[in-house]
Parts: C-alpha cells; sequence; structure tokens
C-alpha cells in the first residue's frame, strides 16, 4: 500500500512542475506561489510519509539493536531532506526553464 502512495506522490510531485512551468512563462506569480505552497504542504510531506512507512518496513526486523536505533533516525531525517531537495530542484527547474522560454520568446 506505501509503495503505491509513494509513486503517486512522486508522480504528483512531477506533475506539478508542468503548471510551474506554464505559471513562469506566463508571469502569474499568485498561481506558481499555490503550486508552490500545495507541492509543500501537501505533496512534500505525503511523498515524505510514505517513503518514511517504505524504509520502516524494511528496517523493522532490525529495530532494538543498539547500534541499529541511531541509524533509524539517520535514515528518516535523509529520507525527508531528499525528497525535499528533489521537490526544490524541480520547482527551480521548471521556474528557470518557464522562465528562458519567455524570454526567448519576448527577445524573438
Amino acid at each position: 500500500m506505501w509503495k503505491v502512495i509513494h509513486v503517486s506522490s512522486l508522480s504528483l510531485m512531477g506533475a506539478l512542475w508542468i503548471p510551474i512551468y506554464f505559471c513562469a512563462r506566463n508571469q502569474a506569480k499568485r498561481a506558481r506561489r499555490l503550486v508552490f505552497l500545495l507541492g509543500t504542504f501537501v505533496v512534500w510531506p505525503t511523498s515524505t510519509v510514505a517513503l518514511l512507512m517504505r524504509l520502516s518496513e524494511l528496517i523493522s526486523p532490525e529495530v532494538g539493536k543498539p547500534e541499529v536505533d541511531s541509524v533509524i533516525i539517520l535514515v528518516l531525517v535523509a529520507g525527508g531532506g531528499t525528497t525535499f531537495v528533489i521537490w526544490l530542484i524541480g520547482f527551480w527547474a521548471a521556474s528557470a526553464l518557464g522562465w528562458w522560454m519567455r524570454r526567448k520568446e519576448v527577445g524573438a
């Protein structure tokens, strides 16, 4: 179940980059801000929780050992940070591409 939710949330994260591109291209600041907030406060947490649940299923037999407990915390923090960085890099790339395409059209 968590695998389906994780794949769906990552797909939605990628799908949100498309309207960000068009918002940057058409200078729609409010819509771009709305999409950014939707991705940051809805899609990213969903993706992070699904990733953490999948990771916890993989490492659950090892829980309870002293050397594993500290590693679990590091893995969970790294997983959440990684998904947030992926969201921000995609947002930046879509915004930059939209801005570049708009500049190309205006200059032509």
